[in-house]
């Protein structure tokens, strides 16, 4: 008899202690679960913003602002809206490389004060748009970033960038009114080629290099810029 007791009292122990272990196994999956969840919705907020998962998508079921983030850097990698006004979401830090490229439709866009780089060829052959302010949060404008935008007609560089760079606006046939920070330093090949409408521009005592082709066909521009152009650069090409 009391080698039965004993036996029922073994397998109640061993169910018991098999029991608690099944539940500690699955606490802590559970735990590893809420964690990672807790650190992808962490990864996913800056500024306390949504990024990616909670966009809106277009009608192929894509997100209008396909994102990337690494860390603290949210890459706005394309948008794939249709919309004639644009605001891109605030946290974005980065518009990545033909972002917006070719694009027919945007007449408008809205850059946030999160955006601190603008890449090559992110606005690229954008006909249609004539709207667009660049924030004084943006220290970087690659190569390219601009040209072919041929409805552009003004453009203020923020104070933080100090080279305007290869092809920036080149194409831009409608560009008319350019500002220039004071602390601006170079201007590469080709930036403003072919801006056949450009007329007002400051050159700042800032700026000690200029491309040779910098400002080639630039039919517009008064004398009195081509001889301050021609001044720091005299192989300078209108």
């Amino acid at each position: 008899m009391m080698k039965e007791k004993l036996v029922v009292l073994s397998i109640s122990c061993i169910t018991a202690l098999l029991a608690l272990c099944l539940l500690t196994i699955g606490g802590c999956a559970n735990g590893n679960d809420l964690s990672e969840k807790n650190a992808n919705e962490e990864q996913k907020q800056i500024g306390g913003v949504i990024k990616v998962n909670d966009e809106a998508k277009n009608d192929d079921g894509i997100p209008v602002f396909e994102t990337e983030i690494n860390g603290v850097t949210v890459k706005l990698i394309k948008y794939n809206g249709n919309d004639k006004t644009v605001v891109i979401p605030d946290g974005v830090t980065i518009i990545g490389d033909s972002a917006f490229d070719s694009n027919e439709t945007v007449l408008s866009v809205t850059i946030p004060d999160s955006v601190k780089k603008i890449e090559r060829n992110a606005f690229v052959s954008c006909i249609s748009l004539n709207d667009l302010t660049i924030p004084e949060s943006v220290i970087e404008i690659y190569g390219g970033a601009f040209a072919g935008c041929i409805s552009l007609k003004r453009i203020e560089i923020p104070d933080g960038v100090v080279k305007l760079s290869t092809n920036l606006f080149q194409n831009c046939v409608a560009l008319k009114d350019v500002t220039i920070p004071g602390n601006l330093v170079q201007i590469e090949w080709g930036t403003f080629g072919n801006c056949m409408s450009l007329t007002n521009i400051n050159i700042p005592d800032s700026v000690k290099e200029i491309g040779d082709n910098a400002f080639w066909g630039c039919i517009s521009l008064t004398d009195e810029i081509k001889e301050k152009i021609s001044d720091i650069n005299p192989e300078a090409e209108f």
